[in-house]
């Protein structure tokens, strides 16, 4: 496998990690609340 050699753009994993820390964020700061709300009712 170590020899298998394949292009990538590291910039486009940059942007998947910036979308996903993202959308954390707001799960965290949104949805997260109400389901621990509801769930601990």
């Amino acid at each position: 496998m170590e020899d298998i050699r394949f292009g990538y753009r590291p910039e486009a994993f940059e942007a998947v990690r910036l979308i996903s820390e993202f959308n954390e964020s707001l799960y965290r700061g949104f949805i997260s609340p109400w389901v621990q709300a509801v769930a601990t009712r």
